[in-house]
């Protein structure tokens, strides 16, 4: 099972800013890019996927498709399959071959449709700790949607890579202290959904 440990906070664009150029990050950093994203949701016609708390986007980081899909975990861990490409034709066969629940076939067959989306810039800088573990800062900003209804989103966003989470929660503390950042607790989709 593919698995994703992630923490959100929701920020200012100030913030946003300022964090990008916090000594502790700018110290980790080892690259850095800025990604235009468009995002669009799925789901059932009747909503079985986010019946389970389960998630189906395409995601176009640049001039790259990603297809992913996440499930519910335990805390900040959740499962997470993703492959390249611009659709969700195949996706259950693909995703399933990737290792997600074998359940998602048969929910599939009712084709998926398009519920919200997100389109913002992501300022990615990848860190490296000293003890070998590796993450991905995300500042993010630009807008929720579903239908004519937007919403504003900015947030920061760190996700683990590689090695142990310690020295990442350890710095998220640490930024959510410094620039008064409050958790987010909801995923981009459950708050475009909710427009």
């Amino acid at each position: 099972m593919g698995h994703e440990l992630e923490v959100k906070y929701a920020a200012s664009e100030d913030a946003l800013a300022r964090i990008a150029q916090d000594a502790a990050v700018l110290r980790l950093a080892v690259s850095e890019e800025t990604i235009p994203m468009e995002t669009t949701y799925f789901d059932t016609p009747f909503g079985a996927l986010s019946a389970r708390k389960w998630m189906l986007r395409v995601r176009r980081e640049g001039t790259r498709g990603v297809v992913t899909m996440k499930t519910a975990g335990d805390g900040r861990v959740r499962g997470e399959w993703e492959y390249e490409g611009d659709t969700v034709k195949d996706a259950a066969k693909r995703l399933c071959a990737l290792g997600a629940p074998e359940e998602l076939g048969e929910i599939l067959r009712a084709q998926p449709i398009p519920v919200c989306g997100a389109r913002f810039t992501r300022r990615a800088l990848r860190l490296c700790f000293p003890d070998g573990s590796e993450a991905e800062l995300a500042l993010d900003s630009g807008v929720l949607f579903r239908a004519e209804r937007q919403s504003p989103l900015c947030e920061m966003e760190l996700e683990l890579k590689r090695g142990a989470e310690t020295a990442m929660l350890e710095l998220a503390e640490q930024l959510a202290k410094a620039y008064d950042l409050l958790p987010e607790q909801q995923s981009k989709f459950v708050r475009a959904a909710a427009l």
